[in-house]
């Protein structure tokens, strides 16, 4: 368990869940208390092309300040084919998860996670976005621990992204997770950040230190088991 109150579950114990082994009831009932005192989880999965309307949803929520920091312009929704692209069912190595929050009996999409191939192959584009609501959670550095090791397990050598120097945030997370800051070679407004992540494998104390610990006892969270099946995975609130 770590101090911001989330904790990721691993896909393999997802994978359980899906099934709904031993367990899993107990692991329900105790969510439907875990509900009733208020408190919030999220399920993490790959994105779908059904999910476009709710993405568009969620970019025009954000704060025209979030909507900067993640898109470097003052856009208020997102352009149909960039869309298209997020929500290609098919997007060959690049991946996209979409991060989704069972609230008031409803799903809402409170945050985009993804990276991009480079030319080279070898190093990949990060890129990180959530709701204003659930900044400053911790679900960031979770989804930035959870994009690191997916990158790296797909073969990628190296992971890098552009950051508004106005975006404190987002630099003091990079830097707690070992990322190298520099000038960015597209714009003067932008800082880089870049991550080698043969090095990163080693295990960075600094990030490490909130890292949930795999063998956490998961809670159920509404319709995780479909996120499960669908390849997700569980973060809960605690």
């Amino acid at each position: 368990m770590n101090t911001t109150g989330l904790t990721l579950i691993c896909r393999r114990t997802c994978r359980r869940m899906a099934t709904r082994g031993a367990g899993t009831d107990a692991m329900l009932a105790r969510d439907a208390a875990h509900r009733r005192r208020g408190r919030r989880g999220v399920c993490v999965r790959p994105v779908r092309p059904a999910d476009a309307e709710a993405i568009q949803a969620f970019v025009r929520g954000l704060s025209a300040a979030s909507r900067r920091a993640r898109f470097f312009g003052t856009i208020r929704e997102l352009a149909p084919g960039m869309l298209a692209r997020l929500t290609a069912a098919d997007a060959g190595p690049d991946r996209v998860f979409i991060v989704v929050s069972h609230e008031r009996g409803t799903d809402r999409v409170v945050a985009l996670a993804q990276y991009a191939a480079d030319d080279d192959g070898a190093s990949c584009e990060l890129a990180l976005v959530l709701a204003d609501d659930w900044q400053g959670r911790g679900l960031g550095r979770l989804l930035l621990d959870m994009l690191i090791e997916t990158a790296r397990d797909a073969g990628f050598t190296r992971a890098e992204a552009d950051v508004l120097r106005g975006n404190a945030g987002m630099l003091g997370l990079a830097r707690a997770f070992g990322f190298s800051v520099m000038h960015s070679p597209h714009d003067a407004t932008l800082l880089r950040i870049a991550l080698d992540l043969d090095e990163h494998s080693r295990e960075i104390p600094a990030a490490r230190a909130a890292r949930p610990s795999p063998h956490t006892v998961p809670v159920a969270v509404p319709a995780c088991d479909r996120y499960a099946a669908q390849g997700g995975v569980v973060v809960r609130a605690v």
